[in-house]
C-alpha cells in the first residue's frame, strides 16, 4: 500500500482498502453470519468504510474499519473504534478504563466521545503480510477491551 498506509491515496485505493477490512473482520465473525454484522461505508460516496464486530460485553461494540478523516491527517487509514453507546449499561467506561490502562493507552484517539485505536501496518507489507498485521493488532485490542 506503501504510502496510503500513512494516509496519501486513501480515496484512490478505496476498493483495496475496503477488501482489507472485509477481510480481516471475517476472521472475528466467529458464529455471527457476516450478514448481520455487513461492512457500513464505501469510502466513495462516504469517508469511511467499517465494520461492527461481535460485542465484546453487553451493548458494548467495536468497528474495524478506514477513517479518510485520519487519513487526510497523514495518519494510518485503519482503526478499531470502541463504540460510546452502551445503552446505559457502563461497558464502554469499563472497555475504556481498561484500554487506558493498558500499554496502548499513548495511542489511543478521543474523538466525539469515541475511542479510536489507531492500526498500523507496515508500507511494504503485501496482501497476506497486511491482513495479518492488521488482524493480529485487532486481535491484541480485543483482548484488552474484553472484560
Amino acid at each position: 500500500l506503501a504510502g496510503t498506509v500513512t494516509g496519501q491515496d486513501v480515496r484512490k485505493r478505496a476498493p483495496d482498502l475496503v477488501e482489507i477490512v472485509r477481510v480481516v473482520t471475517k476472521q472475528f465473525l466467529g458464529s455471527t453470519p457476516a450478514g448481520s454484522l455487513p461492512m457500513q461505508g464505501n469510502l466513495v460516496s462516504s469517508p469511511w468504510t467499517y465494520r461492527y464486530l461481535p460485542s465484546i460485553s453487553q451493548d458494548t461494540w467495536v468497528q474495524v474499519g478506514v477513517w479518510a478523516k485520519f487519513a487526510d491527517e497523514g495518519l494510518t487509514p485503519f482503526w478499531l473504534m470502541l463504540h460510546k453507546d452502551d445503552k446505559g449499561t457502563g461497558g464502554f467506561q469499563a472497555a475504556l478504563q481498561r484500554l487506558m490502562t493498558s500499554r496502548l493507552s499513548r495511542y489511543v484517539r478521543r474523538d466525539d466521545g469515541y475511542a479510536w485505536v489507531p492500526l498500523n501496518v507496515p508500507a511494504d507489507a503485501n496482501g497476506p503480510e497486511l491482513v495479518e498485521a492488521l488482524a493480529k493488532q485487532v486481535g491484541t485490542v480485543l483482548e484488552i477491551l474484553k472484560p
